[in-house]
């Protein structure tokens, strides 16, 4: 999420992120620098991973996490495989 080179696909992932995870405080500036967007995600996960899985209401393949609570990393390497990330240019 946090290397996403198209900002709306970063401020989507943000929108879902605090829809799946209401009570974190942590902001995510979707339009902030790549190093600090990485250390705030990297700082969510970390603190994510030491939960209890029963934190989390929601999983499943569509989330891209698992029934206890982790990141299908596999899933997102799937996904990230397929992508096309050739720069797209929209005259307004």
């Amino acid at each position: 999420m946090q290397s996403d080179p198209y900002a709306a696909n970063r401020l989507m992932a943000a929108r879902a992120m605090r829809k799946l995870r209401p009570d974190d405080k942590q902001d995510y500036d979707y339009i902030a620098p790549l190093s600090l967007r990485a250390r705030t995600i990297d700082a969510l996960v970390a603190r994510w991973a030491k939960e209890k899985p029963a934190a989390l209401d929601r999983h499943g393949p569509r989330l891209l996490i698992d029934e206890k609570g982790r990141v299908d990393k596999q899933a997102v390497r799937r996904m990230r495989a397929k992508r096309d990330d050739r720069p797209m240019y929209l005259a307004e």
